[in-house]
């Protein structure tokens, strides 16, 4: 009768240990996770800085930075690599 009791106590244990393990790695999955930066976008010669604002890695807005814009030569190349062009969140 003991080890019976004994077993049901480590089952209730096990159980309530794994449930408590779930919820936090779900809680952890749903953390807001906030960042920002500001990148040119460019088209041809004229760039524009914009201020981007990304939630889980999702753009949740962007905006244009007032007198944060340039027009180059008509010769210009955009130094940057496709990776840092193209960067989001």
């Amino acid at each position: 009768m003991n080890k019976i009791i004994l077993i049901i106590i480590i089952i209730l244990l096990t159980i309530s240990i794994l449930t408590l393990a779930q919820d936090q790695l779900q809680q952890k999955e749903n953390r807001i996770n906030l960042s920002s930066f500001t990148k040119a976008v460019c088209k041809n010669n004229y760039c524009q800085d914009y201020y981007f604002k990304c939630n889980n890695k999702i753009i949740t807005s962007i905006n244009p930075i007032t007198g944060a814009a340039i027009q180059f030569d008509n010769d210009w190349k955009d130094p940057r690599s496709k990776k840092q062009i193209n960067k989001v969140c």
